[in-house]
């Protein structure tokens, strides 16, 4: 979370790599259909945006929402 100048907090949510591609690719193959080898494919691609964007993002904010492996964690920059 990072407040702005009006007061308002912003969250950084993210889920590790493993988390994040088993989600695409339990859903894809079964509901959609879709050969796993595209959908890993696609989750490499969106991963590469995600480091390009996002985890620039990340460093301006002091606390973080964690949500992988069935859970979720609040951490706070250190």
């Amino acid at each position: 979370m990072s407040q702005n100048k009006s007061g308002n907090w912003f969250v950084f949510g993210y889920t590790d790599d493993e988390t994040e591609s088993q989600r695409p690719l339990q859903r894809d193959t079964s509901e959609r259909g879709y050969q796993a080898h595209f959908v890993m494919q696609s989750h490499q691609h969106r991963r590469r945006q995600y480091q390009l964007y996002l985890e620039s993002c990340q460093k301006d904010c002091e606390f973080w929402l964690n949500q992988s492996q069935g859970m979720w964690f609040l951490e706070r920059k250190t």
